[in-house]
């Protein structure tokens, strides 16, 4: 008798997270949903990941250790491509999930065939596991979202945080996987072409944990102008690639690359905190080529200002504003 399929392919690529991968695995094995396959691949760690790994023994466990080191990116698509599951979810090896998070995305995908991909909102933690925050998204409930509708929102800005995503096969199958022309923001653009032919499920309650420190590949990416170069290289490529039935779509790209632009303001205060003003001022000079109307924007001004005077003095008034807004919320009630 041939062994049935998995309904649902759990991904973790993993490179030298030997710290957390044990967390990520035992969330897996937790989940009150049990058909599933959970597929391990090692990008040639340095760590004690393999040790790590090697501790489960659970036959739905499949472990492959790559020759070299791929990248990572190469290396989520190497995951794809050795999944049997309908469902598809890449979840980070620092992360980990809640009990039901398989349960109630698998739900939505089997009571929706319209629906591509499902998501929540995920718990932020730390490197103890400690909540630090919540992700923020435009939507309040749980829903299904048309497809065209999710693109709007999601093309002004990325509120959908991997580790709670699931994605249907076919998707994968017809779209292809992810772009690797367009480097690390790839889900981003992935979430974005599925919204183009799929509609789109939101659950309201966070189903998976995203651990912020400083070894994540996140926290290392998003530290210098190409992770703002990736990000416009993404939105060219999503714009030019809009199907011929819906190219009203277009209309968008003028909004989007003014509040990608407005983004890299706000986002250029890191580099007053790491005490790098030329960071800043080059950040807001892409700025500005994207979109020239960011000089009419106060936060432009207020940026060259402070990276004008002392990297310690601009720090200081930030840290300033940072505890004024706390002391003093925008809508108290």
């Amino acid at each position: 008798m041939l062994n049935k399929k998995p309904k649902v392919s759990v991904c973790i690529p993993n490179y030298n997270n030997g710290q957390f991968i044990g967390e990520a695995i035992q969330s897996v094995l937790n989940q009150s949903y049990g058909d599933f396959e959970l597929i391990i691949v090692d990008n040639c760690s340095t760590d004690n990941s393999v040790t790590e790994i090697n501790r489960f023994s659970d036959p739905r466990i499949k472990i492959y250790k790559n020759d070299k080191n791929i990248g990572f990116l190469k290396n989520w698509n190497k995951c794809i491509s050795l999944v049997n599951g309908e469902y598809i979810s890449l979840l980070h090896s620092d992360d980990k999930y809640e009990p039901d998070m398989i349960k109630r995305e698998v739900e939505i995908f089997d009571s929706n065939p319209n629906v591509g991909l499902v998501f929540s909102p995920v718990k932020q933690i730390d490197s103890k596991g400690d909540c630090i925050g919540y992700s923020k998204s435009p939507f309040n409930s749980t829903r299904v979202i048309k497809g065209d509708d999710f693109f709007k929102e999601l093309i002004m800005e990325d509120h959908v945080p991997t580790p709670s995503v699931m994605v249907r096969k076919e998707c994968y199958d017809i779209l292809g996987s992810f772009d690797e022309y367009v480097g690390p923001p790839c889900d981003w653009e992935m979430w974005l072409r599925v919204s183009l032919y799929y509609d789109v499920a939101f659950i309201s309650e966070p189903l998976a944990h995203y651990r912020i420190h400083s070894g994540c590949g996140s926290f290392e990416v998003c530290s210098d102008l190409s992770w703002n170069i990736s990000q416009y290289n993404l939105l060219e490529k999503t714009f030019s690639t809009i199907p011929i039935d819906k190219k009203d779509l277009l209309l968008l790209k003028p909004k989007s690359m003014r509040s990608f632009a407005k983004r890299i303001v706000r986002s250029s205060t890191r580099y007053l905190d790491n005490k790098n003003p030329k960071m800043l001022r080059q950040n807001i000079a892409f700025a500005f080529a994207i979109d020239e109307s960011i000089v009419l924007y106060p936060g432009t001004w207020a940026m060259l200002f402070l990276s004008c005077i002392s990297a310690s003095l601009a720090a200081n008034i930030v840290l300033l504003l940072r505890k004024l807004k706390k002391r003093y919320p925008k809508n108290p009630k």
